[in-house]
């Protein structure tokens, strides 16, 4: 009732009612309808500063195919709280190449793997048929962001943290069981090397970083 609410004040909201499906079913469902320009995801149960989009947006032009911020993450566990701040520790302009060499600095920062932390330009997604995979369970936006980084020329690093994620102990994906675990975490260390390699950067600290991670 809330979304619909919204849906009917403001015509830039567009309310989509389909079965729960899984994040990936409904972020690609969001890339299908979307409009805009820009690309941006945000978790349901999280939170956004109110001028993340405005820093996004205007750390973006026609140069620069993606924008990456830092977060806070905030642990909820039995109602105690306590708050990590994930912060680029390497700012600025990169080019491709510059940024996958020193890829180990942000992978380590876990500023890679999330898609909220980033703004994303719609052509190069759409264009790429760049999409989440719906089969894998955990990392999915991981492979979706290698996939993404791979088309891009420049690559703009904000070092504020303008996102709010909010950790769930109880019932959350990222901690309850799954029995294929180990072999999806062996996926997805082989799918960081082979992009690493693919573009001549597994060495030297990007090796040390992804084998120790």
């Amino acid at each position: 009732d809330i979304c619909e609410s919204y849906a009917v004040k403001y015509d830039n909201i567009q309310l989509i009612n389909q079965e729960n499906s899984g994040p990936s079913v409904a972020r690609n469902r969001g890339i299908e309808v979307a409009s805009g320009k820009y690309i941006q995801f945000v978790d349901s149960d999280d939170e956004i500063d109110s001028n993340m989009v405005e820093k996004l947006v205007s750390g973006i032009d026609d140069e620069i195919d993606l924008v990456i911020c830092g977060y806070r993450k905030y642990f909820m566990d039995l109602g105690s709280k306590k708050t990590v701040n994930r912060i680029p520790s390497i700012s600025g302009i990169k080019g491709k190449e510059e940024f996958v060499n020193i890829f180990g600095e942000y992978f380590k920062g876990w500023l890679i793997n999330p898609p909220w932390n980033k703004l994303y330009v719609s052509n190069i997604i759409k264009g790429g048929n760049n999409k989440f995979d719906p089969k894998v369970s955990v990392g999915e936006d991981l492979i979706f962001n290698l996939n993404y980084v791979n088309k891009c020329k420049n690559i703009n690093i904000l070092n504020d943290a303008l996102y709010n994620y909010i950790a769930l102990e109880e019932g959350s994906l990222t901690r309850s069981y799954q029995k294929n675990h180990f072999e999806n975490q062996k996926m997805l260390f082989e799918e960081v090397r082979k992009f690493l390699i693919e573009n001549n950067s597994y060495h030297r600290e990007n090796k040390y970083i992804i084998k120790t991670m």
